[in-house]
């Protein structure tokens, strides 16, 4: 999926089905984080660009928890 990402623009809107695949976690997990405030907002699906930055974020956060 990743190769594909790579080649859709930045404004390309991306399902709840597709962001929860290539991040690796649950719709419910989506949008329970959602609702925290902690993922990307959605607008008929969540743009490709936001979805690239919350999951370089997520990378971060979870590199300095295992590191802890």
């Amino acid at each position: 999926m990743t190769n594909i990402l790579d080649r859709l623009p930045p404004e390309a809107i991306l399902t709840d089905k597709q962001v929860c695949e290539l991040v690796g976690i649950s719709q419910d997990t989506l949008w329970r984080l959602e609702r925290k405030g902690d993922a990307p907002p959605r607008v008929h699906g969540r743009r490709l660009a936001d979805v690239r930055r919350w999951l370089a974020e997520r990378t971060v956060m979870l590199g300095r928890t295992a590191a802890a």
